[in-house]
């Protein structure tokens, strides 16, 4: 498993979040291609605007203030 600062995701959802693109960060292949494709209809903004209020909430950090994210995603670094 990965780390994330909670803040740099928190921001990456801010900014990219309508695309889908915070769902491929955690894994989530198909729900983020969704998205994409919502974002287009004006669907995956409100998608976007709900699941970036509960990343605020419910993303419990540990004393480093990261977040776990599934292992793989940065393997092309």
């Amino acid at each position: 498993m990965d780390k994330l600062n909670k803040i740099v995701y928190l921001i990456i959802v801010f900014f990219l979040g309508g695309l889908g693109i915070h769902k491929f960060l955690n894994g989530r292949i198909l729900p983020g291609i969704v998205q994409i494709v919502l974002s287009f209809l004006l669907i995956g903004v409100v998608v976007w605007l709900i699941e970036f209020v509960y990343d605020i909430f419910k993303l419990e950090p540990d004393s480093n203030k990261e977040i776990t994210i599934p292992s793989g995603f940065f393997d092309f670094l």
